[in-house]
């Protein structure tokens, strides 16, 4: 499959019916179904690329537009309330990430047509398509993401749990120190892992909020550390 972007900015592609171009990284069943989301217009090409085709190796075009729809589909999964808003979902791209994404273009047929309003506007045409894809799913939107690939399932959830706070009558409850380690580690873990929406202010505050609470509460126990001692207890 064969990409190109025109001067109006008109996103293109080019499947031969042999279907024989593994060269581009889709399997024969995933180049069929890419193909048919391009007819359906550019935000379901994207949307299928970024959601589904997360481990094939995609030659460079593909994986650049891979990389636009995955981060429409990171950031959606980590707006609360999805299931209530369903088709009324706005995923909002702010102009850092815009700027991320358009000066990773590729060398490609129409690259130097890509700039920010470009990314602007293919993020529109997500929008669209995902309201129209969700519209027509009958089951939840976790079930629509778990379809497209196994690993969107848990995506954006970070669980803290309270802890008793006895010293302060008015809160009693509160998120212990160890607790919110053990969840700013998991959320460095979703963006390292390309899961969670990236952002290098986002790095740098988890980075220095572990760097605190390892200085005050000593570096983070291994699962095998709370194994009691061996021996009989007297």
């Amino acid at each position: 499959m064969r990409v190109a972007i025109l001067p109006s900015g008109a996103l293109l592609a080019d499947a031969p019916r042999g279907g024989d171009e593994a060269g581009d990284g889709l399997s024969g069943v995933a180049r069929a179904r890419v193909a048919r989301a391009f007819g359906r217009g550019p935000g379901h090409a994207l949307l299928d690329l970024g959601s589904t085709e997360l481990d094939a190796p995609l030659v460079p075009p593909l994986a650049f537009l891979r990389d636009l729809g995955r981060a429409f589909v990171t950031r959606l999964c980590a707006l609360p309330d999805l299931e209530e808003h369903r088709d009324r979902i706005e995923v909002d791209c702010p102009a850092d990430e815009r700027e991320r994404l358009a000066v990773n273009v590729p060398p490609m047929d129409g690259s130097e047509y890509v700039d920010a309003d470009w990314i602007a506007a293919r993020w529109a045409d997500l929008n669209r398509a995902f309201a129209d894809e969700i519209s027509a799913h009958r089951g939840s939107v976790g079930g629509w993401l778990s379809a497209r690939h196994p690993s969107w399932h848990v995506v954006g959830k970070v669980c803290l749990h309270l802890a008793e706070n006895r010293a302060d009558e008015e809160h009693p409850f509160a998120f212990s120190e160890a607790n919110i380690r053990i969840a700013a580690k998991e959320w460095l873990e979703q963006i390292r892992s390309g899961r969670a929406p990236w952002h290098a202010e986002a790095i740098a505050g988890l980075k220095a909020l572990l760097a605190d609470l390892n200085l005050r509460l000593g570096p983070a126990a291994s699962p095998s550390s709370n194994k009691p001692a061996g021996g009989r207890r007297r």
